[in-house]
């Protein structure tokens, strides 16, 4: 098998694999032994039917798999040695056509590489919000705890003061369909109030997710990933009750903080409380500092992708290819989250960031052990429970993408003249809403 290239341009090439009958048959003659050791067919006791009649039935089928695996593991290999930055897989061009009667034949895969660019750090100059903590929001804080972990009285009809527990349904299906969502009418505007006041459970009532979130900030952490776009919906009352706060004891300090590190006075409670929202704080504070990082450079920072490679690819890979328009669509936003990606890895690769296996076992490990010390289980439930997360490629691709976030930040903070600025949180939230519109 010899695999040629031809370079269209920087960002395309065509692979051309050219395969002979030698470089798969000994194989396919193995494998139609090995099927008639097993084949069972009416008339013939097992592993005595004649290997033409094998042969008959299965050779194409073999050649057909036996040439995808050479091919497969050639492009891998050449692709590899040569040290090509590619994106995507190798696609077969459309004429590719596998002759078995020819002793020879060549097939046909494009490629699209990624474009080659730098990333200046001098020139990356960008605010970071130090957020401070009021005592009122310490305050609202331990309320809200206080509620949470209160008794919870059902009703039948809901006023004002109480709590209405539900289900959001698009009248378009197609987003978010089914999310719960638990809310106080006070906290909703005047007109909406009046669409719930005294309802029921069991009432179906049309809103707009606007009239439900009038705060764009609660909107985007209950709806991570719509692009902060409302909706026409049907909310379906599940529960209205009111509730009863806990009293601000040791009973509510060790359900709100375990009883790992346990505080003993309401001191010490409010600095705990302290502590979370200036940790959240930074979280917010950090998320942000990325998004005007990314920001400043898909602005300043322009390079051309193989535009027309990645749609074939993109269509390929889709069930059913949706009209042109809408699939354009699709394509602009993968492209936007190709670029961000692209210009990740280059920020990762100038700043030698690197997450082994070992670092996310190890984070998992601990998330289990923090559990084990809020639950009071035992370090082999602990244990087990780390591996759980490991098994699982969801949660620890999360876990990578949390450490590699982290690491990144820090990387930059330590590399970029900051602008450092201290804020309030409802000054920070103004500051974010601001740049989303």
């Amino acid at each position: 098998m010899n695999i040629n290239r031809q370079q269209l341009d920087q960002l395309n090439a065509v692979l051309t694999v050219s395969l002979s009958e030698t470089d798969y048959k000994d194989k396919v003659e193995e494998n139609l032994r090995n099927y008639r050791k097993k084949a069972q067919l009416p008339g013939f006791r097992k592993g005595q039917v004649p290997l033409g009649v094998i042969r008959k039935q299965y050779y194409r089928a073999l050649v057909n798999k036996e040439i995808q695996r050479l091919i497969e593991q050639g492009l891998n290999e050449y692709i590899t040695k040569e040290g090509l930055q590619i994106l995507g897989t190798p696609l077969p061009k459309e004429e590719n056509f596998i002759d078995l009667q020819a002793k020879e034949f060549s097939l046909a895969f494009d490629l699209g590489f990624a474009p080659e660019f730098d990333i200046n750090l001098d020139e990356i100059a960008v605010d970071y919000y130090h957020i401070h903590v009021k005592e009122e929001e310490i305050e609202e804080q331990i309320q809200e705890l206080r509620r949470r972990f209160g008794k919870f009285l059902p009703k039948e009809f809901v006023n004002q003061e109480d709590y209405i527990h539900g289900k959001i349904d698009p009248l378009d299906s197609r987003e978010n369909e089914g999310k719960k969502y638990t809310f106080t009418l006070k906290d909703l505007p005047k007109e909406t109030l009046a669409k719930f006041f005294q309802s029921k459970v069991g009432d179906r009532i049309q809103v707009n997710t606007s009239e439900l979130f009038p705060d764009d900030e609660q909107w985007r952490r209950f709806d991570r990933g719509s692009q902060l776009v409302h909706f026409q919906a049907y909310f379906t009352i599940e529960q209205i009750f009111e509730i009863q706060p806990a009293d601000l004891d040791q009973e509510l300090f060790d359900k709100t903080l375990g009883t790992t590190g346990k505080v003993r006075s309401l001191e010490e409670f409010r600095e705990k409380i302290k502590e979370s929202l200036s940790q959240s704080y930074k979280a917010e504070s950090e998320r942000f500092f990325l998004h005007l990082i990314f920001d400043h450079l898909s602005d300043r920072i322009h390079f051309d992708l193989p535009s027309a490679f990645l749609r074939r690819s993109m269509k390929q890979s889709q069930k059913e290819v949706p009209p042109e328009n809408e699939f354009l669509q699709e394509y602009e936003q993968a492209e936007k989250a190709l670029r961000h990606q692209l210009l990740e890895s280059k920020l990762a690769q100038q700043l030698q960031i690197n997450i082994n296996p070992e670092e996310v076992k190890a984070f998992a490990l601990s998330l289990a052990h923090a559990q084990r010390g809020k639950n009071a289980i035992d370090k082999a439930a602990a244990d087990q429970f780390a591996e759980q997360i490991l098994q699982s490629q969801k949660e620890a691709l999360q876990i990578y993408e949390r450490l590699f976030k982290e690491r990144l930040t820090e990387a930059l903070k330590a590399r970029l003249p900051l602008k450092n600025k201290n804020i309030s949180w409802p000054n920070f939230l103004e500051i974010l809403q601001g740049h989303q519109h």
